[in-house]
């Protein structure tokens, strides 16, 4: 039994030593690199994912409230004087609009006029320049130089007075022209008319009227030589005129 055990031993030692060996042989070969391969066919393409689901729709906006239709225009259809003497103005809505009281005044003896009070307040006095309803025009009161008489066609001097007009010089024919409408005596304050309508006959109908060579002269003959040439208004018919003085004039020399 011994001897055989001693057989398997001395087996064995030899077997490891042979392993021992071949290991270190293996461990000391130098591999030497075949021949590259031929490169193999590229693979087939993947399968395709699924495509996403769309995205969901933005909502629409709110559109914007209509804005509102602007009122209808009102115009002035009618105007008339009720029993008041108010001045009442009839709109084209049915409605009416009291525009104040038309009420007479005096601004001189013998001088009465009317003017309308638009809402009431302050006093008729202060007014220089209005609408005079009777007199049919624009008028204006202002201090005269000299004695004048209703009819007469002045002009403001170089003193701010108002003295008779007369086509013999410039210095008598310039400036502000108006018609004096009622008699005043020198160094009052006489009413005069600026621009409208004036009872004023003796002219043919469609006559062109100029300021005469004689003083404070309303004329319907066009001055000719060493003259102003100034336009004052046109005849309506045989006994009115329209007073409405031109802004220019010429000197015929």
């Amino acid at each position: 039994m011994l001897n055989s055990d001693l057989k398997i031993l001395a087996v064995h030692e030899d077997v490891m030593q042979r392993i021992h060996q071949l290991r270190d042989d293996l461990l000391h070969i130098t591999l030497t690199p075949g021949p590259q391969g031929e490169k193999g066919d590229d693979g087939r393409d993947g399968v395709d994912g699924k495509n996403g689901k769309p995205g969901l729709n933005g909502k629409d906006g709110v559109d914007g409230k209509d804005g509102r239709d602007g009122e209808d225009g009102v115009s002035v259809t009618d105007v008339r004087l009720d029993l008041d003497g108010h001045l009442v103005l009839e709109l084209s809505n049915g409605d009416e609009v009291d525009a104040g009281s038309i009420e007479p005044f005096v601004k001189g003896e013998g001088d009465q006029h009317f003017h309308v009070s638009m809402g009431g307040g302050g006093s008729s006095d202060k007014l220089d320049g209005y609408l005079d309803l009777n007199d049919k025009g624009m008028v204006a009161r202002f201090d005269t130089a000299e004695s004048l008489t209703a009819g007469d066609v002045c002009h403001i001097d170089d003193s701010g007075l108002m003295a008779k007009a007369q086509a013999v010089a410039e210095a008598k024919a310039d400036g502000l022209v108006g018609l004096c409408l009622r008699d005043v005596g020198a160094g009052a304050k006489g009413t005069f008319l600026l621009r409208g309508f004036y009872d004023m006959g003796t002219f043919p109908a469609g006559a062109q009227l100029y300021i005469g060579l004689n003083a404070g002269e309303v004329t319907e003959v066009r001055p000719s030589a060493a003259a102003i040439v100034r336009v004052l208004g046109y005849a309506i018919n045989s006994t009115q005129i329209f007073f409405d003085p031109d802004k220019t004039w010429i000197e015929v020399t």
